[in-house]
C-alpha cells in the first residue's frame, strides 16, 4: 500500500553511511530492510502473536543478516508488494519502525 510504501521511503531518507559514528542508526537500505521485515512480521497471524520480547528477539536474529540483503530487501525478507494496507498492519508498522529504530 502507499501508506506502507512512504514508511519504507522515510526509514530509506534517515539512514546514513558514517558506519564508524557511534551515532551511526543504520544505512538508508538497512533502514528500509528493517521496516520491510517489521511490516511483514506486523502483517501476518504469527506477528500479531508475539510478545515485545519475542519481537526484539526475532529482530536480533534477523539483523545478523543484514549484510547479506541486496537494496530491494530480497533476503531474507518478502517484497513489500505482498503487505496489505489495513489501518491496522499500517499503525503495527509505525510501532515497530519506531521500535527497531530504538535499537540501532
Amino acid at each position: 500500500s502507499e501508506e506502507i510504501s512512504n514508511v519504507h521511503a522515510i526509514a530509506y531518507s534517515v539512514g546514513d553511511c558514517e558506519v564508524t559514528n557511534e551515532a551511526h542508526h543504520g544505512t538508508p537500505s538497512q533502514r528500509k530492510c528493517a521496516t520491510v521485515w517489521g511490516s511483514s512480521l506486523a502483517d501476518s497471524d504469527r506477528g500479531r502473536k508475539l510478545k515485545l520480547q519475542d519481537v526484539a528477539k526475532e529482530f536480533e536474529s534477523w539483523y545478523t543478516k543484514i549484510d547479506k540483503m541486496d537494496d530491494s530487501c530480497d533476503y531474507p525478507t518478502k517484497s513489500s508488494s505482498a503487505i496489505s494496507g489495513s489501518l491496522s498492519t499500517w499503525l503495527v508498522t509505525a510501532a515497530a519502525a519506531n521500535f527497531i529504530a530504538m535499537l540501532f
